[in-house]
C-alpha cells in the first residue's frame, strides 16, 4: 500500500484489529499470530525516515507516469490508490 504515515498506521492498526478479533477464528490460531508478527513489523518500516522498498518499487515502476501526472495531484492519487490500473 502506498500512503503517507498516518494513513498506513491506521490502516496497519486497522488489520491488526481484525487480526485479534477474526483471525483465530477463520484462518487458525497459528495464522493469526502470523498475521500480528507481520503487521507489527510493517508497522516499524513506517516509522523510519527512509522510503520502504515497496515505495522504491513502486516509483521505480510508474517513473513515467509519476513524471506525467506530476502537477495533478488528484491524477496521482488515483495511481497510488489504484496501483494496477
Amino acid at each position: 500500500m502506498i500512503a503517507c504515515p498516518i494513513c498506513l498506521k491506521d490502516k496497519n492498526q486497522n488489520a491488526k484489529t481484525k487480526s485479534l478479533l477474526f483471525g483465530w477464528w477463520g484462518l487458525g490460531i497459528i495464522t493469526m499470530f502470523k498475521a500480528l508478527a507481520l503487521n507489527n513489523n510493517m508497522s516499524k518500516q513506517i516509522d523510519q525516515s527512509n522510503p520502504t522498498s515497496l515505495l522504491e518499487n513502486f516509483v521505480i515502476q510508474n517513473v513515467g507516469k509519476i513524471e506525467s501526472y506530476k502537477n495533478n495531484p488528484g491524477q496521482l492519487q488515483f495511481m497510488m490508490k489504484n496501483p494496477k490500473v
